[in-house]
């Protein structure tokens, strides 16, 4: 009875322990890319193209290995005030096509059991049924309506 109160009080203390650790990383990153992209890496909408952002989105994502851990750095990028509301649109949107399309890729050109080929053909179909149509329509919503960009002006 006593060790599984012991057990859950030190879940619990662990569970707040990485959740100040992963606030104070965003934090860090933030103060770091301030720091550091005064005159190296400002990158702003007359510098960069849309298309250039997509691919920075999908190298970002084929780095980190993950479009969320890809979303968090532009977003903190964006709050640093390194790149713009609209680049930073363009590079989420790369972030989630690249993570399906090379899902797929990987599914598609590895020789792997036939167990592991299914479970990376799945995870990719799963990314191209839900993400691409919303990256689609997201693409097309800010490159004919500058949609996400008016918004973020208010």
């Amino acid at each position: 009875m006593v060790g599984q109160k012991r057990g859950k009080f030190f879940s619990a203390l662990g569970f707040v322990l990485f959740l100040y650790l992963f606030i104070f990383s965003i934090t860090l990153m933030k103060q770091s890319f301030s720091s550091l992209g005064e005159s190296i890496l400002r990158i702003t909408s007359r510098d960069l193209s849309p298309v250039n952002a997509f691919g920075i989105g999908w190298l970002s994502t084929l780095v980190m290995q993950s479009s969320g851990a890809a979303t968090v750095a532009l977003i903190t990028l964006y709050s640093a005030g390194l790149i713009g509301f609209r680049i930073l649109v363009y590079m989420i949107l790369g972030t989630r096509i690249g993570t399906t399309i090379t899902a797929l890729f990987v599914a598609l050109l590895i020789h792997a059991k036939r167990r592991d080929f299914r479970h990376g053909f799945e995870i990719g179909l799963a990314n191209l049924v839900y993400a691409f149509p919303i990256a689609i329509l997201m693409f097309l919503l800010e490159y004919f309506f500058k949609l996400f960009s008016q918004i973020g002006n208010y």
